[in-house]
């Protein structure tokens, strides 16, 4: 499979690109259009990317393409950096880390919870600099541990993730 076309349906699928950027690209794409004896391949070019509710058509097409595990590792991951990296959608990523630890991942909790801080900032014991700062080294942190955790195991499952509690003194 083409590590690029993955990485750009798992970043449709996250909305960090919307469908019209990854049409847009997939038709610049020469090379995947010569292997359209491949399933995914075909079908991403079949697609109609201007149907009525393409957004969510896309993304049950698509998902059962791909290993759960793979998907969700490659989120998790890719979420943890955009909030390192300070981008826009920190809200969305948090309240989906909110939700994620309560059902599945429990090691995201910590990092969801900062949701409510930011969007109740006069509530938070921190001022919004310093939430913003906690909230990146913690990300940091988690994400460092994830990838240590993944390159010690060569069949690393993020469900089976186990966060490292730092001893309180």
């Amino acid at each position: 499979m083409d590590a690029h076309l993955k990485k750009m349906i798992f970043m449709t699928i996250e909305n960090q690109i919307s469908l019209q950027e990854f049409e847009a690209w997939l038709y610049t794409q020469a090379e995947l259009a010569e292997k359209m004896s491949d399933d995914l391949i075909l079908e991403v070019f079949a697609f109609n990317y201007n149907q009525s509710g393409a957004v969510y058509a896309f993304k049950q097409i698509f998902l059962p393409y791909f290993d759960e595990e793979e998907f969700m590792l490659w989120k998790i991951k890719a979420n943890l950096q955009d909030l390192i990296d300070g981008k826009n959608d920190r809200l969305r990523i948090l309240n989906d880390f909110y939700w994620l630890g309560y059902n599945r991942f429990l090691f995201l909790i910590s990092i969801g919870f900062y949701l409510h801080d930011l969007e109740e900032p006069e509530y938070s014991r921190f001022r919004p600099a310093e939430l913003t700062q906690n909230l990146k080294a913690d990300a940091q942190k988690l994400l460092l541990e994830i990838e240590l955790q993944e390159k010690d195991d060569v069949i690393f499952k993020i469900s089976e993730f186990k966060e490292t509690k730092e001893e309180s003194l």
